[in-house]
């Protein structure tokens, strides 16, 4: 089954993308096509489960090559950043809307995208950044004209929603480092703890810990250098 926004009209496309916990995001993405979930379920739970083995370098790939079962994945796995990037900003029907506008996008251009020069998490926000300036300054001009006011501050609008998608990315390239790394660098650096009171709560060698945060930060710090290019 073809998901691709080139196979579907544009009016199907607007699954819900905050589904309830015990609901997995790829089950909306499903109704792109207006296809029971129930019947469906089986066939992308096996696709999720033999790209979940694969690297995320593999799946980014595979996306970039148009294969249509990696655009499901990379769904599952960057909707709900997506969607909470614009909804930072956005109202949550607008946030919804522009959200689909991006995966849209991305698809389309994906032969511009290349897995060697930044994360498609990152990819994704750039082309969401973009869309989410557009629609606050068409909403600010729409405000100002009828209010006879001035017009917004470009810049200003920017430069709040960069700092929203750093973050963000931030986030991100917490959630990709090991389990361990992601905990010494959230102890560290989040609260405020040193790394001797980190090594006696995590009973690991003061070494380790040192070796675990410099190895975290040098991950983060490449990760967010290919994402700003």
């Amino acid at each position: 089954m073809d998901i691709s926004p080139d196979s579907v009209g544009r009016r199907n496309l607007r699954p819900p993308l905050q589904p309830p916990a015990h609901q997995s995001p790829l089950r909306y993405c499903t109704r792109l096509q207006r296809t029971p979930c129930h019947a469906v379920e089986p066939r992308y739970s096996q696709i999720v489960a033999s790209f979940e083995s694969e690297p995320i370098e593999s799946i980014e790939k595979a996306f970039a090559r148009g294969d249509d079962d990696a655009l499901r994945v990379v769904y599952e796995h960057h909707g709900s950043l997506v969607y909470t990037f614009c909804h930072r900003t956005l109202d949550e029907s607008v946030a919804k809307d522009v959200t689909q506008e991006v995966f849209i996008s991305a698809w389309r251009s994906r032969a511009r995208y290349e897995p060697a020069k930044g994360s498609l998490a990152g990819w994704l926000i750039a082309i969401a950044r973009n869309r989410i300036i557009d629609n606050v300054r068409a909403e600010q001009r729409h405000s100002e004209r009828r209010a006879g006011g001035v017009a917004p501050d470009d810049v200003h609008v920017g430069s709040q929603v960069d700092r929203i998608a750093d973050r963000l990315l931030i986030a991100e390239a917490l959630r990709c480092l090991s389990d361990r790394a992601r905990q010494v660098v959230t102890m560290h650096y989040f609260e405020d703890l040193t790394l001797r009171q980190i090594a006696e709560a995590t009973q690991q060698p003061l070494g380790t810990v040192k070796s675990d945060l410099r190895r975290g930060l040098a991950r983060i710090r490449h990760q967010l250098e290919s994402d700003h290019g």
